[in-house]
């Protein structure tokens, strides 16, 4: 059951919204910022029940009908904004769910929540028709904007409401998390956390994730024997590359920590390595590539990040950097 007691860290934010809970005057809007997985919709999802519980107290109770309508997914008065026919939050939608809303008061309890999820998605005109009801907000509305980019929101949006950034957590709370609750073993779950770089959310979605752990041992096996594979693996590799085009910021990340990795048994030894489970690879490699080598090749990852953010042609950008890695 949903609570403030089911989320780790960000206590900064979670202060806030509990105080403003028990003093029964929460802001007409909040904007929540942080990257997906962050704990965006678990964060607001309580804070809008704890506000409609029907107990006194700065979280919900879990035992009245309100909390329990929560619970069940099925709540009158707490309503989740979507666009309705395209990926962008729409006028119309903001017209439509949001304005006529505004009209009427809440069905049963005391508060009528609006829950905007992907908020940066919203057009220009969308968030205009929004700002209206910012600057006259009925009494009873509370606006929770749920977004990974606040800088895709107008000023005067942003002016209008509390915004709340949302923090990573440390590494070791999030491994934590993964040994014992999703009993990972330590090494793996030292890996995951690692790479979600304190995102919660991340780190359980890749814990799970089998095509990830199907992409994270396809870009490894490129690294195994590129330094003697001549012009023929490099051909192949960025072909494999090619099936990830979509996610080919994972690719690059993983590779880029298999050779931090190595550096780090090079130069720090067994226990500075973040991915015990590949210490076989990654110790057969230190073995052969110098140090200088090894700067050499997370350059040419980051080169190829950059030139691939920049839209390079991928083809051309891939095989640049495995002929690096060579």
């Amino acid at each position: 059951m949903l609570s403030f007691g089911n989320i780790l860290g960000n206590e900064h934010v979670l202060k806030i919204l509990q105080n403003a809970v028990s003093h029964g005057n929460p802001s007409h809007a909040y904007i929540l910022d942080g990257a997906p997985g962050m704990g965006k919709k678990l964060i607001s999802e309580v804070f809008a029940k704890a506000l409609q519980c029907e107990h006194a107290g700065d979280k919900p109770c879990n035992l009245c009908a309100s909390c329990r309508g929560v619970n069940s997914g099925n709540h009158p008065d707490i309503i989740y904004i979507r666009p309705a026919k395209t990926k962008s939050l729409g006028v119309s939608d903001v017209r439509e769910q949001i304005s006529r809303q505004t009209d009427t008061g809440p069905y049963k309890y005391k508060h009528k929540i609006f829950i905007i999820e992907d908020a940066h998605q919203m057009t220009t005109q969308a968030q205009n028709a929004l700002l209206k009801t910012l600057e006259e907000p009925p009494g009873f509305a509370v606006f929770l904007l749920l977004t990974t980019a606040t800088n895709t929101l107008l000023p005067t949006v942003l002016s209008r409401a509390v915004v709340l950034n949302l923090r990573p957590l440390p590494q070791h709370v999030v491994k934590a998390y993964l040994t014992q609750n999703l009993y990972i073993e330590d090494a793996t779950a030292s890996f995951f956390s690692t790479y979600a770089q304190g995102n919660i959310g991340l780190a359980q979605q890749i814990s799970q994730s089998e095509s990830f752990a199907q992409m994270r041992n396809d870009t490894l096996a490129i690294v195994e024997n590129i330094e003697n594979g001549g012009i023929k693996h490099v051909i192949q590799s960025a072909a494999k590359l090619e099936l990830y085009k979509n996610d080919i910021s994972i690719c690059l990340k993983l590779l880029s920590l298999f050779y931090r990795d190595v550096l780090a048994y090079k130069t720090c030894g067994q226990a500075h390595v973040l991915q015990q489970d590949k210490l076989t690879l990654i110790t057969t490699k230190a073995e052969t590539l110098p140090v200088e080598k090894l700067h050499k090749n997370i350059n040419a990852i980051e080169h190829a990040h950059s030139n691939l953010a920049a839209n390079a042609n991928f083809g051309l950008a891939i095989e640049i950097m495995l002929l690096s890695l060579q």
